[in-house]
């Protein structure tokens, strides 16, 4: 009983029991279109209306609640406090990612070798690919279909259940190198899930006027159609990713763990999506409120968010400046927006490494994260993350507000580290920015694992940072006045390379403390 009478065995249930919730969305979202998809679902039953970004927007009230979407992967949501001014409101973001490392069919993936039906594939991100081998595999993602009646294309998705693929391993018996697993990206991770001598035992081909037929196998689009309910001529096209075919799943003697794929970054989704609907229906928050509340999932996060539905486009800056132009309707408003905008917080969630039995020497031992720890602080100097001295010292501040516990996360010098979308966005709107996630062994494998009070913790800050932000930046901003005006005779020649006053401030405060 000492391991839960130190964690807190009603945290503990609590964070059991908020994880199945967390587990069914894992389960649900097989690719960044369900991730959406679900967010959608949620969003509407809770009162929020969708806008869209291609249409003009009538004057925005106090009240609000909005969502949209761009190419179906990337989503933001967003509320606007009761109490709202333009003159004076913040905005607090939230961000995370959706797509995760996949291996996904190509176009043109038809492919026959040795007398067994495959597929060509390409890699999507950083993946742990040999993770992929030996595994019951299975197909999800987008399905473009003719309306036969109207002739207009319609978007289905497909999560196909049963096992139906996989990447057979190399026997033992055929490689001298027993320490090493080695493989080619291109020819040994091609999955297969049919033999020819099947194929003809149950011929199906499509018709010669399909728009499929020439680069996709007609057995795949026939159990594609199957499941979406369509007839197989009338599919035009599939974005389709290989997946585990095995479901997320709890973990452990005391079921202390989930176990599921793409926990990297759903995990930031689900949490978020289900913190920003709670807020919104089982509180007065709005009421009270100031500010404008923006939760946004972003797309291609894996492979640099160079994308129109990436960090890099202007997604976010566009659409929270058009936030300000429909809420004032005057001249004034982009002047406002830019004020705000260095009045605003934005918190990038993205999963963190925590520190692995076996393999405790690759991370700095005066930095362990450890499984129940509570949320994770990401800190890079080389700016790999965006965190810094102003957005640690606040989001602390809300973590004791929310009685949630953190920890921090820094990769040894002699490693590299990995970078999210936080040093993306703050770059591109100046917005002061910190780097979070939870603890997770064995980021980009096929399966992943945490721990279920994390995810708990997780959903609690995120509910706290939109809660009590306000009034945490509002003392801070309090205490700068204070200390700037003390400080005024100091010479800037006094502040470290690259450090504002206000970050003089900020370090100050933290050295006297330590002092204490």
């Amino acid at each position: 009983m000492g391991f839960f009478n130190f964690l807190g065995m009603e945290v503990f249930k609590i964070g059991q029991e908020f994880s199945k919730t967390i587990l069914d969305s894992l389960n649900y979202s097989a690719s960044p279109y369900h991730v959406v998809d679900l967010a959608r679902r949620k969003l509407e039953a809770a009162g929020f209306k969708e806008i869209k970004e291609s249409e003009p927007w009538s004057k925005l009230v106090p009240g609000s609640k909005f969502y949209l979407t761009r190419n179906l992967t990337s989503l933001l949501v967003f509320s606007i406090g009761e109490k709202f001014n333009p003159k004076t409101g913040n905005m607090k973001v939230l961000a995370a990612h959706t797509d995760s490392p996949a291996i996904k069919f190509s176009p043109n993936s038809k492919m026959i070798k040795s007398g067994y039906l495959q597929s060509a594939v390409q890699l999507y991100g950083g993946g742990l690919w040999y993770t992929w081998f030996d595994r019951d595999l299975t197909i999800a993602g987008k399905v473009t279909v003719r309306n036969p009646a109207t002739k207009g294309l319609e978007a289905h998705l497909v999560h196909h259940k049963d096992a139906l693929l996989r990447i057979p391993n190399l026997a033992i018996h055929f490689t001298r190198v027993y320490e090493k697993f080695e493989f080619n990206l291109e020819t040994n991770l091609r999955p297969l899930f049919a033999t020819e001598h099947a194929a003809k035992l149950a011929p199906f081909e499509l018709g010669a006027d399909s728009d499929i037929a020439t680069h996709q196998h007609s057995a795949i689009v026939k159990l594609v159609a199957e499941d979406i309910k369509v007839d197989p001529g009338c599919i035009v096209d599939m974005d389709l990713n290989i997946l585990d075919a095995q479901p997320g799943s709890f973990l452990g003697v005391h079921k202390e763990f989930i176990s599921a794929p793409r926990l990297d970054n759903q995990l930031s989704c689900h949490c978020g999506t289900e913190a920003f609907v709670d807020l919104h229906t089982k509180t007065e928050f709005l009421k009270g409120d100031g500010d404008i509340n923006i939760f946004v999932m972003f797309d291609h996060e894996e492979i640099g968010s160079k994308s129109p539905q990436g960090a890099l486009s202007n997604f976010l800056m566009e659409i929270t400046k058009r936030i300000f132009e429909r809420t004032m309707c005057s001249p004034e408003a982009e002047e406002y927006y830019k004020a705000s905008l260095r009045r605003s917080f934005l918190v990038s969630a993205d999963t963190a490494h925590a520190t692995n039995p076996n393999y405790a020497d690759k991370h700095q031992e005066v930095h362990p994260v450890k499984m129940h720890g509570g949320v994770v602080i990401k800190t890079n100097f080389n700016l790999s993350y965006a965190t810094d001295y102003v957005s640690s010292l606040l989001f602390k501040e809300i973590a004791k507000i929310c009685g949630v516990p953190t920890q921090e996360f820094v990769v040894k010098c002699d490693s590299l580290c990995g970078t999210t979308v936080g040093p993306l966005l703050s770059t591109n709107t100046g917005i002061k920015t910190i780097d979070i996630g939870i603890g997770q062994f064995a980021m980009h494998s096929i399966r992943e694992m945490c721990a279920t009070t994390d995810i708990y913790y997780y959903y609690k800050m995120f509910m706290g940072f939109f809660a009590e932000y306000h009034k945490v930046d509002k003392k801070f901003l309090e205490c700068q006045k204070t200390l700037t005006n003390y400080f005024t005779p100091v010479s800037y020649t006094h502040l470290r390379a690259h450090e504002t006053l206000r970050y003089l401030v900020c370090r100050l405060l933290l050295e006297k403390k330590k002092k204490k």
